[in-house]
């Protein structure tokens, strides 16, 4: 029972572990121990109780801790030994601070299951296993003999050892662990008849270690091993690039991700040094981008991740921790090569001077992957300046690029919206929620207009024949607190004149900030959420500057647009909103009068709409003035508004309905299909004190409509 399997996980059973993982598959069993680990690595969030949290205890996050002897029964409880992909996770759980005390390595020494001195294969295990968890000074016992090791040419062992050497020079800067492990890797790669996987992983340890060594020595050995093609390390970069292509296929996104890691790191080696002629090298270095573009294809198409940084997670035990790692999803068929994810994979990316190197058309479509990739974890900032040089090349793929850019810059900069690196699990039930209470300020908006108004400029310097209005008109709008009021002046800082907007995107505009002034900024709860501080007087007169602001907008788009039928809408729809918000503040003599009028203008702007039909373009065709009327007829422009005090208006449907019938018999009955779909899907969202009176009105004018 899995439910049992990881109670005694958490309880320590490691006996109980180990028969549950012998009772299952070979290949369930590897990939259940791996992910074990996986879990036992991510940190574990500690809540104090509520007496301890009055006493200024607080929630934070913990690394998991075995005892040495819990370690030695974790690894023993594995069916098999445990092989170089969960060794590095292993380490990590005796690494650091979680240093075990002396007696564990004199226990590993004597022997356990799968660490110990019995055979050639265990020490070589045990040796890399305190090799990535950095106790080296502990490895020397498990160590293979150079001398044994070359007479031998056991390539394997020898890396092992040039491993060892190089990361002891890490640690203590010794030159004598340098120059063993540089003279190690250079004995592997000349061995023409080694493996070729041992050859690339001495070739590429012996690029790391070029930077460290003096009196020229690495960068005559660069100039020596790569100035000619027909030398060993064209030979062994060839066949490297060849075997990464051959293993696209493979199951492992972790395995494919290293190969990837391999030809970056032997690119940026070659590309620095000056002295060698890459033109030779242009084959090679096409067929390692083609290599990675192919990853990117798939990691676009099928990775979940969102995101570079590190996210909020929840483990199989409730913990939240945060963390670069998701957990595992099935990504379609089990047949589906599971993707490398996106952040890890641009992290690998090529390099300008690298893609100069390579066919144009190769280039083209990694920079066009790179920047969709980039937006696709929502680095707009990154994926920008590759937009710059995209749209010089491909205006009109740039074109939907750029849409996205402005999307995600959108979804980034939202102050109302979470954190983007909260999951959604922790979302929406209810973690660690008060961080999210900061104060949104009138100070963020400032900064994120002032942003968005600076990407205005550069987008519209990128040369493409568009504006993207539509597209940075719902940037405008989410970049505000919903507390908030938008400014006139805020709109101009951002779009420059109105005049200069179309008129689509006015009424755009328009109608989300009619939505917001009947529905959103009058609520007081949201104003106390946001921490404003408003008194009502003062959230009143913010309201009343934001129907004057709505107005004078909409005025000003009808002098530039006066047959415009929906900015007629609009402006009419705020008239009346206004008028309902006065009437519910206090008694307001004209308000009947106010609405009277509205309503006159409402049906003048759908006559203005009937008298554009037939259109040529039938997605073109809206209901929204027939609605809207109906909406306004029952009360409120904005259905979502209406409330029970809100009288509707008999003699109005007659007038609906007489319109809708005196629409061009051409396309009458698709007006008429469209009018009663709509009031149908928004009967949902109806309360429901006021279905009755919804459902009578609609049918005066649709009747009993299939």
């Amino acid at each position: 029972d899995f439910n049992q399997f990881t109670r005694d996980i958490t309880l320590g059973r490691w006996i109980k572990v180990k028969d549950y993982l012998a009772s299952l598959p070979s290949g369930d069993a590897t990939l259940a121990f791996r992910q074990m680990v996986t879990q036992l690595n991510t940190p574990v969030t500690v809540r104090p109780r509520k007496e301890l949290t009055s006493l200024g205890a607080k929630q934070h996050q913990q690394q998991q801790y075995l005892r040495p002897e819990e370690f030695l029964a974790l690894t023993d409880a594995s069916q098999k030994a445990p092989d170089n992909s969960v060794l590095p996770q292993l380490a990590s759980l005796i690494k650091g601070e979680r240093k075990p005390p002396r007696d564990f390595f004199v226990i590993l020494a004597k022997g356990t299951r799968y660490f110990g001195l019995s055979d050639e294969e265990t020490r070589a295990r045990t040796a890399r296993l305190l090799i990535e968890a950095g106790h080296l000074d502990e490895t020397i016992t498990f160590l293979p003999s150079l001398k044994v090791a070359k007479e031998k040419k056991n390539h394997a062992a020898l890396n092992l050892l040039g491993r060892y050497y190089a990361e002891s020079y890490s640690a203590d800067r010794d030159g004598e662990h340098l120059e063993n492990a540089w003279q190690i890797s250079l004995g592997i790669i000349s061995q023409k008849k080694a493996p070729l996987n041992e050859r690339a992983e001495a070739l590429y340890r012996a690029l790391a270690l070029v930077p460290d060594l003096e009196d020229g020595t690495g960068s005559d050995w660069l100039t020596e091993t790569f100035s000619n093609a027909s030398n060993e390390g064209f030979e062994i970069l060839a066949t490297v690039g060849t075997m990464t292509s051959q293993v696209r296929e493979h199951r492992s996104p972790d395995f494919r991700l290293e190969q990837l890691k391999l030809q970056t790191s032997a690119v940026a080696a070659l590309t620095s040094n000056e002295e060698i002629d890459l033109k030779p090298w242009q084959e090679i270095l096409t067929l390692y981008v083609r290599n990675w573009n192919a990853e990117a294809k798939r990691s676009y198409q099928l990775d979940t991740s969102n995101s570079m940084r590190p996210q909020a997670q929840v483990d199989a035990y409730g913990n939240l921790f945060y963390s670069r790692y998701k957990p595992p999803v099935q990504q379609g068929s089990s047949r589906t090569i599971p993707a490398i994810p996106s952040g890890d994979l641009l992290r690998t990316r090529p390099s300008e001077q690298w893609l100069t190197q390579v066919d144009s058309a190769v280039r083209l479509e990694n920079i066009i992957l790179s920047a969709k990739l980039f937006l696709k974890v929502k680095e707009e900032e990154k994926a920008f300046p590759i937009l710059k040089k995209l749209a010089k090349i491909k205006p009109d793929e740039s074109k939907e690029l750029v849409r996205e850019m402005i999307r995600v810059w959108a979804e980034n900069n939202n102050p109302n919206q979470k954190s983007r690196y909260r999951s959604s699990y922790s979302y929406y039930y209810g973690y660690n929620q008060r961080a999210e209470t900061i104060p949104l300020t009138r100070s963020k908006q400032e900064r994120n207009l002032k942003l968005l108004a600076n990407m205005v400029s550069e987008v519209k310097a990128l040369g493409l024949d568009e504006n993207f209005q539509e597209e940075f008109a719902d940037a405008f709008i989410r970049a505000h607190s919903q507390a908030e009021v938008w400014r006139i002046e805020a709109l101009t800082s951002v779009f420059g004149e109105t005049s200069k907007l179309d008129a689509g995107t006015i009424t755009s505009l328009l109608r989300r900030m009619r939505q917001n002034l009947a529905l959103l900024w009058p609520n007081p709860k949201l104003q106390e959420q946001a921490k404003t501080n408003r008194k009502d007087k003062e959230l009143i007169a913010q309201i009343f500057k934001g129907y004057a602001a709505a107005k004078n907008l909409c005025l000003d788009a009808l002098d530039q647009h006066p047959d415009d039928w929906a900015l007629k809408l609009q402006l009419a729809s705020i008239k009346y909103e206004e008028s309902n918000y006065k009437a519910g503040l206090a008694s307001h003599p004209e308000h009947s009068t106010t609405k009277g009028f509205a309503l006159e203008d409402l049906a003048t702007a759908t006559s203005d709409y009937i008298s554009s039909l037939p259109l040529e373009d039938e997605d073109k065709e809206s209901t929204e003035a027939f609605t809207t009327w109906f909406y306004a007829a029952l009360g409120s422009p904005d259905l979502a508004a209406l409330k029970a005090e809100h009288q509707p208006i008999q003699a109005e449907f007659v007038k609906i309905k007489a319109a809708l019938e005196s629409i061009p018999e051409s396309c009458r009955q698709r007006h008429l299909d469209d009018f009663a779909n709509t009031l149908n899907s928004r009967l949902a969202n109806v309360k429901a004190d006021l279905k009755y009176r919804f459902l009578e009105a609609a049918l005066q004018i649709t009747g009993k409509h299939e």
